[in-house]
């Protein structure tokens, strides 16, 4: 009986061990198969990852949209870059010189002792300082005369229909301002005055085209120097008229100057002379000539000077 029951003990632990040693074997099993399961897909998700320098960013924008920018910088483009530095850099400062171009021939012997102000505003027109610039002259109820860049007009076209509807006159500064273009020969400066002449006819049409002298113009920097002497020359060939001045405010000498010393520099190269031709800026860089502009005008008129455009000028070379 006691041989029985050892018997049947020890078959218990047999099956016991059986069952054991059959889970382990299936836990082995499974992990290795779920190890090689996860192994398989991290490969292949890493051959997936493009390799180094080939990694693409998830973004919505086309890369026609990227370049768009890049291919949209073409010539007039160009030539509005080359306007902002020359008119924030040194090449305006040849505009400091003061011209002695004789004005006072343009008066006749009887008007002598009358004293007349041309205000003029090159580089416009701006859409920020040349309204500005129209509220106060309408203020004084003052005709100016605004030498103005093709280019700027092509951005600015309400702002042109505003100061020939006010009644100013117009003249022409060239179209791109580009002192290595324009200067290179006098081809290039006369086909860079017709550009001008065509959009500026464009923009104002029929009705005010009258506010347009497309004769009038003015020389980028000015028109004296001996390597302007040919295209001098062939401006005066081409039946153009050119005009400088001889009274400025420094507003070429840097980016929005204080106004006393834009009213100051004024004061000093005005000099009482009988016929002033004075040159200011109207680009949007020259928000404190607008402002010293009432304070000139009041100067002006305390000093007895009366105001003209430069239709009235007898130009004499």
């Amino acid at each position: 009986m006691i041989q029985i029951k050892k018997y049947m003990q020890f078959g218990l632990v047999l099956f016991l061990s059986s069952i054991f040693l059959t889970g382990i074997f299936n836990f082995t099993d499974l992990f290795l198969y779920s190890t090689e399961r996860v192994t398989t897909e991290v490969k292949d998700h890493i051959e997936d990852v493009p390799s180094k320098g080939e990694i693409q960013l998830n973004t919505p924008e086309k890369e026609e949209n990227i370049k768009e920018p890049i291919e949209t910088q073409n010539e007039d483009l160009k030539a509005d870059t080359v306007v902002e530095k020359e008119i924030k850099e040194e090449d305006l400062k040849e505009e400091d010189e003061i011209i002695n171009n004789d004005v006072n021939k343009e008066q006749s012997s009887s008007d002598i002792d009358t004293k007349i102000a041309y205000l003029t505003f090159d580089d416009g027109p701006s859409p920020n300082v040349t309204p500005v610039i129209l509220d106060i002259l309408n203020e004084y109820d003052i005709k100016a005369t605004f030498f103005v860049l093709g280019n700027q007009v092509r951005k600015n076209p309400e702002v042109l229909l505003k100061i020939a509807k006010e009644g100013h006159l117009i003249g022409n500064h060239t179209y791109s301002h580009d002192y290595k273009y324009i200067y290179k020969n006098s081809k290039n400066f006369l086909s860079d005055l017709k550009r001008a002449e065509d959009l500026l006819n464009g923009v104002l049409g029929e009705e005010l085209r009258k506010q347009f002298n497309s004769t009038l113009i003015r020389f980028p920097g000015g028109s004296f120097g001996d390597k302007k002497a040919s295209t001098r020359k062939a401006v005066l060939e081409n039946g153009y008229k050119y005009v400088d001045w001889n009274v400025l405010n420094g507003d070429a000498e840097g980016i929005n100057l204080s106004v006393d010393k834009l009213v100051a520099r004024f004061k000093q190269t005005l000099r009482n002379q009988h016929s002033a031709v004075i040159l200011m800026h109207d680009h949007d860089a020259k928000k404190t000539t607008a402002e010293s502009l009432p304070e000139i005008i009041e100067y002006l008129q305390s000093e007895g000077y009366t105001f003209k455009t430069l239709a009235d000028f007898d130009f004499k070379y």
